[in-house]
């Protein structure tokens, strides 16, 4: 079945920040941007919107007194509120989440960013480690390590140089 309300009240719209991307535990570019308009589509001032991080471990009201999870921001005069975003420490395509919503009113916005890796600095033995083996002969599993960045994401590509202590 298919229903169509009629929305009543308030309403609130994107306006932009929408499918950015960052390096983890970086803010993006854009501020993210909403609007909140009446029935007849004109804006509401001095509304509270709240921008809340629903996914990722990032934080909104960067740089702010109260930057945190979640924000409060009053509307302006064109009826827009608008916050910054830090992204968290997990790379990922559109799994970093904020929601903006005003008190008691059904719409709402979800904001979706990307976040990429930062290089690799730090090594991790895999598997391999702790081997004995009879000289000129091959060991009997190969050596594998592993590069993360600050986040603990898995750098992919990352080159690994190995060499022999004497």
């Amino acid at each position: 079945n298919l229903f169509y309300e009629v929305p009543l009240g308030k309403r609130i719209d994107l306006v932009s920040g929408q499918d950015q991307s960052a390096t983890i535990n970086t803010a993006v570019t854009n501020p993210l941007v909403v609007k909140v308009i009446d029935d007849a589509m004109q804006p509401v001032t001095d509304t509270s919107v709240v921008f809340r991080v629903i996914q990722g471990a990032g934080i909104v009201g960067v740089g702010g007194a109260t930057e945190g999870r979640a924000v409060v921001v009053t509307t302006n005069a064109q009826g827009e509120a608008s916050t910054t975003y830090k992204v968290g420490t997990r790379v990922g395509t559109e799994n970093h989440k904020v929601r903006a919503s005003v008190v008691g009113d059904k719409s709402e916005v979800v904001f979706n960013v990307s976040a990429s890796g930062n290089i690799g600095n730090k090594l991790s033995v895999n598997s391999g480690n702790n081997q004995r083996g009879i000289v000129d002969q091959l060991l009997p599993a190969p050596f594998v390590t592993v590069v993360t960045d600050d986040g603990a994401n898995v750098v992919v590509g990352a080159r690994v140089q190995y060499e022999m202590a004497v």
